[in-house]
């Protein structure tokens, strides 16, 4: 589990707002999930920003 430390959670998330092909949105989103399952502890103070994340892809979709 040492490696669970190196995840740049934040990393992502600045990856997500930028992405504009829908493919590797809905990529970034299901690698939140994993994430979310492995590491909870570094997803949730992030959990805004995905959800916002998740209203404008639905709006645009």
């Amino acid at each position: 589990k040492p490696i669970l430390k190196d995840i740049n959670v934040d990393l992502l998330i600045k990856f997500m707002h930028r992405v504009e092909e829908r493919t590797a949105r809905n990529q970034a989103f299901t690698l939140i999930t994993s994430l979310t399952k492995l590491v909870p502890s570094q997803v949730l103070p992030h959990m805004i920003d995905i959800c916002t994340m998740a209203g404008e892809s639905t709006i645009k979709q």
